[in-house]
């Protein structure tokens, strides 16, 4: 009876610190951990019963007790559970820091470092000047990363030492070292600033003037850096941009980016996979080998972290993820890609993400009625993403055609709604659309149309010629493939 009590106390002095290491996070760290937390597969129990501790932290003065006793009651779990439970977090916790938050400290200590450097050097401490010295540069080669942070701190470095150099030894080539260090500060930001400028211009047809860069990409062409492979990295990337065409570039920067992408932050990780995606899409002729090389892009840049933007999936690219995996993949991989990441999107949008992209998983694995009910789950809830409104109206629309086909239960003038209602929605926007994406829009709703009323070959194989000449035209495979499925029967 005595250890029992003893290992009740264990536990209640262990539930204590655990929230007490948990407190210790400011807000920004605890939404970190709360998203860090849904990196792993864990368990529903494990993740609901994480959230609402992390919430009632949230919620709770510093010196609040957390009711662990009324959560685990609320969640039907026994004492020997939570403590389980608790365990786990506490796991998760410690992984936390060890790999995101050490991160940061360790930021803060060589910004810290560099400002006593200034003090030191300032005040002729040279003991103490070199000993950090020393420390700082050890601490940099520790920093992976080769980011503004990086370049930045080492500039910053090469900028004090030079005074000191100056001060202890006026006859050296203390000057040599800041030259260096200053070019490489200016030829990274040069070229990962232009890459960025560049692919701008190819998406939005943009004009800039790139004052400096052709020295700059020559002079990283003849003179490589060997310690900053980065450098070459994105002289590759600029060479691509101005020639998407070009496979042994593509190829190159490709491998590249694959072998080096713990060397990048996670922005320039993005931009790259973007010049990739674009290149790709010219120089990849079999459709069905490019959306394959897309999605092993997108899976290499989910498994390093690259796609959260502060933390948040943007959901159009989540859409685009989910539109590539059903090209590629069957549909299960893509539903537990929708489940694993949909607490990444903002609040605001996670019912209607859902519930569009499983409705997209049923129509892909056929089960039409079952994605007419996803559908309608969501036919109701307010969001302001006209496209996503538009996308949502289209697969309707399709779903209710196949259903026509295949099931007796629909009325035969259930897509003919679903037509008109896209039509209303689309006088309704007008202000908010280009006249091109109406145009594309009012095409789709007239095609599919013309596919119910078509009564003979002669319309059908008009109406097949007419899809094809259609440049800009949502849905244009599944319409194509409507049309053949007609005429072969």
């Amino acid at each position: 009876m005595q250890r029992f009590h003893y290992l009740v106390g264990y536990f209640n002095m262990k539930e204590r610190l655990v929230i007490r290491k948990i407190k210790c996070l400011q807000a920004k760290e605890l939404l970190a951990l709360k998203r860090y937390i849904l990196k792993f597969k864990n368990r529903d129990v494990y993740e609901k019963f994480a959230q609402v501790v992390l919430d009632e932290i949230t919620k709770t003065d510093e010196e609040e007790l957390i009711p662990i006793d009324k959560i685990g009651k609320a969640l039907k779990l026994s004492d020997a559970r939570v403590n389980s439970l608790l365990n786990e977090l506490h796991t998760h916790l410690k992984g936390f820091v060890i790999t995101e938050l050490s991160i940061a400290d360790e930021l803060r200590k060589i910004e810290d470092g560099i400002k006593l450097l200034v003090f030191y050097n300032a005040r002729h401490l040279d003991e103490y000047y070199l000993n950090l010295y020393d420390k700082l540069e050890k601490a940099l080669q520790k920093y992976k990363v080769r980011d503004e942070f990086y370049y930045r701190s080492k500039l910053a470095i090469a900028q004090e030492h030079s005074i000191y150099k100056y001060r202890t030894q006026p006859e050296g080539t203390f000057l040599q070292q800041v030259s260096d260090a200053l070019d490489i500060y200016f030829v990274w930001h040069k070229l990962t600033q232009s890459a960025v400028m560049i692919n701008h211009s190819n998406i939005h047809s943009t004009d800039f003037q790139f004052h400096l860069l052709e020295q700059v990409v020559s002079h990283v062409k003849t003179n490589p850096y060997p310690d900053n492979p980065a450098l070459s990295l994105w002289s590759d990337a600029y060479e691509l941009l101005m020639n998407l065409d070009n496979v042994e570039c593509h190829q190159r920067l490709e491998q590249a980016a694959f072998e080096q992408i713990d060397t990048l932050a996670k922005r320039d990780g993005r931009n790259l996979f973007i010049i990739l995606a674009n290149s790709l899409r010219r120089l990849e002729t079999d459709q069905d080998e490019y959306y394959r090389r897309i999605f092993k892009y997108y899976t290499f840049q989910i498994e390093h972290d690259l796609l959260l933007i502060e933390g948040i999936f943007p959901p159009r690219l989540f859409d685009n993820i989910v539109t590539i995996a059903l090209r590629v993949k069957d549909p299960d991989w893509t539903v537990n890609f929708i489940e694993e990441n949909l607490k990444k999107l903002e609040p605001k949008v996670q019912k209607v993400e859902r519930g569009y992209n499983i409705a997209r998983c049923h129509f892909a694995s056929g089960d039409f009625n079952t994605c007419l009910l996803e559908l309608a789950r969501i036919e109701k809830v307010k969001f302001n993403d006209i496209h996503l409104n538009l996308a949502r109206r289209r697969l309707t629309i399709q779903a209710y055609f196949e259903v026509e086909h295949t099931d007796t239960e629909y009325s035969v003038n259930q897509p003919d709604r679903a037509i008109s209602a896209l039509k209303k929605f689309l006088h309704k926007n007008k202000e908010a659309l280009s006249p091109e994406h109406e145009r594309a829009n009012l095409d789709f709703a007239r095609f599919v149309n013309r596919l119910c009323e078509a009564n003979s070959d002669k319309k059908i194989q008009k109406l097949g010629e007419e899809v094809t000449a259609t440049r800009l035209l949502p849905c244009k495979t599944w319409l194509m493939q409507k049309v053949m499925n007609t005429v072969s029967s």
